[in-house]
């Protein structure tokens, strides 16, 4: 995302991504995870320190 950009649809093969998308640092720790709806993020989102303490959980605010 941009600067300007406040949200981001994630597209798989041209249709709205709708499931679980996680991220890993380099040595396979989870980094965020957190779930789609048709390619907007859906809550609670989560994300860890590369050392795995938690570092936030996030509940988005659907308008």
């Amino acid at each position: 995302m941009t600067g300007n950009e406040s949200a981001k649809i994630i597209y798989k093969r041209g249709r709205p991504w709708s499931g679980e998308w996680t991220t890993w640092y380099p040595d396979g720790s989870k980094k965020e995870s957190g779930s789609y709806k048709d390619g907007e993020k859906q809550s609670p989102w989560t994300a860890w320190y590369d050392n795995g303490q938690k570092k936030y959980v996030v509940h988005l605010k659907t308008i």
